[in-house]
């Protein structure tokens, strides 16, 4: 899990809103429908996601040590391969606005867990209008343009932005957050080349493939 795997033109049917000139970038495959012990990567997924509500139980120490585990992946896996001199770090919102008990900032804790002592520019420069409900939690997904709308570019992380804005999530599906948050930077910044960085991707064509096996 210490290497980026790159959304090749094989893969990027499966993520629906990725287009051809779009770079991502992942570390592991999450298989939905089959649970947190199916795999290491989806316990990991379902730890890391696991909502705040939970925060004084026992196992939210869980969602911890699965937020410190990614930040050494990403550690491990970029360090020596990104020059952070031309680079700005940037999460990908959380569903919930600044200010919600629901607020979850685990994207942010990672980075600034995963690059100390890095000259790393790293910045919550994009932000929640208001709530919206996690993918995660709702059969009908928000399209781009309704995520568009829900997001703005906090103008006090504006200033100075490096050539190429990194944006990190948790998961790759669709694509639709990723290319709403590229559109908006770059409707401000054309000029910046914008990037998705992902702890995992969903695995949805292995599910199809064991589908018609299974059927044979």
């Amino acid at each position: 899990m210490n290497k980026l795997l790159r959304i090749d033109e094989l893969l990027r049917q499966f993520h629906s809103y990725l287009s051809v000139e779009d770079e991502c970038y992942y570390l592991m495959n999450y298989r939905p429908r089959e649970g947190a012990t199916y795999s290491e990567a989806n316990q990991l997924i379902y730890n890391f996601k696991k909502p705040l509500r939970y925060k004084d139980q026992g196992h939210w120490k869980y969602k911890k040590k699965a937020i410190d585990e990614v930040s050494r992946y990403f550690r491990e896996a970029i360090i020596t391969t990104m020059n952070f001199d031309f680079c700005t770090l940037v999460p990908i919102p959380p569903s919930k606005e600044k200010g919600d008990a629901e607020y979850d900032d685990r994207m942010s804790q990672v980075l600034s867990g995963a690059f100390i002592g890095q000259n790393v520019d790293f910045r919550e420069l994009i932000c929640c209008k208001g709530n919206i409900a996690a993918s995660h939690d709702s059969p009908l997904r928000p399209s781009i343009g309704e995520l568009y709308q829900n997001l703005y570019l906090d103008p006090r992380e504006m200033e100075g932005l490096r050539d190429n804005i990194v944006l990190f999530d948790d998961m790759l599906t669709t694509g639709a957050h990723f290319k709403a948050c590229q559109s908006l930077i770059q409707d401000s910044f054309p000029e910046k080349r914008v990037l998705g960085i992902f702890i995992a991707r969903r695995d949805v064509e292995q599910i199809t493939k064991d589908f018609f096996d299974d059927i044979k």
